[in-house]
């Protein structure tokens, strides 16, 4: 075997080990955390992108526009209804991308397009509910609005999920204050939880506040990957073997 394979080999293997005994060394996970869209639901973001590109605007240029919207940020704290953040939404995209490029957008176009797109996952719903039924605590944390609750089923599957909605904290993500709302009603240390969300800003709150994170791909295609390294998480910190089933056909 050529040096430089053995070479490589070998490091694979000590960063097996080394995070082997990193997880070990955490403790068991508690608590799953668990955002809506985009992990217990179809991810919004390529519906955006399609929404962007019948508009003939950059699907980035579009995000961000949603992304720093004033008006979303008060819907999702629940302080204004969908019809005004409409109005609002669509005055903020014509200022950030300019009157001839947002001509076509229409606030309540776009939400009639999320709606469509956030449809649930029952491979994940089921996911869900085997790692309750195997003793963890379930927390959903979601930035929503009036209209937009988790799915019914999650509630039927696992009637003792936490759920923390932004429309009813008046705070959302990535603020520190929502995610120590979900912790406090849990009732368990961050380390002990674990964190899925596919928004990246998200992330990186939960990762400094201690969780250990996963994001989730916004693909369709690859989506599982995300719940096969949190399979492998719960494996090594707790022993538990969850069944993947029909989330492992996303791998």
């Amino acid at each position: 075997m050529p040096a430089a394979t053995l070479w490589s080999d070998l490091v694979t293997v000590g960063r097996h080990l080394a995070r082997h005994l990193t997880m070990a060394s955490l403790g068991p996970v508690e608590a799953v955390v668990f955002d809506v869209g985009g992990v217990l639901t179809a991810s919004p973001l390529p519906a955006i992108a399609r929404y962007a590109a019948e508009l003939g605007v950059p699907a980035r240029e579009l995000a961000m526009a949603l992304a720093g919207s004033t008006a979303f940020a008060l819907l999702e704290c629940g302080l204004i209804d969908v019809d005004e953040a409409c109005a609002r939404l669509d005055r903020e995209v014509q200022l950030r991308l300019g009157t001839e490029a947002a001509a076509g957008f229409a606030a309540a176009d776009m939400f009639a397009v999320l709606r469509n797109a956030l449809r649930p996952r029952p491979e994940v719903l089921q996911l869900v509910a085997e790692i309750a039924g195997a003793g963890l605590a379930i927390g959903i944390l979601t930035n929503n609005w009036k209209g937009a609750e988790p799915p019914r089923e999650l509630r039927d599957l696992v009637p003792r999920a936490v759920v923390v909605e932004s429309r009813l904290e008046a705070m959302r993500k990535p603020g520190p204050a929502i995610f120590a709302r979900m912790l406090d009603r849990l009732g368990v240390a961050p380390g002990a939880v674990v964190f899925l969300d596919d928004i990246g800003a998200n992330v990186k709150t939960a990762r400094l506040l201690g969780m250990h994170t996963i994001k989730v791909p916004a693909s369709e295609e690859v989506y599982g990957e995300a719940f096969d390294e949190l399979a492998l998480v719960l494996r090594e910190r707790n022993g538990l073997n969850i069944a993947l089933g029909q989330v492992r056909s996303k791998l």
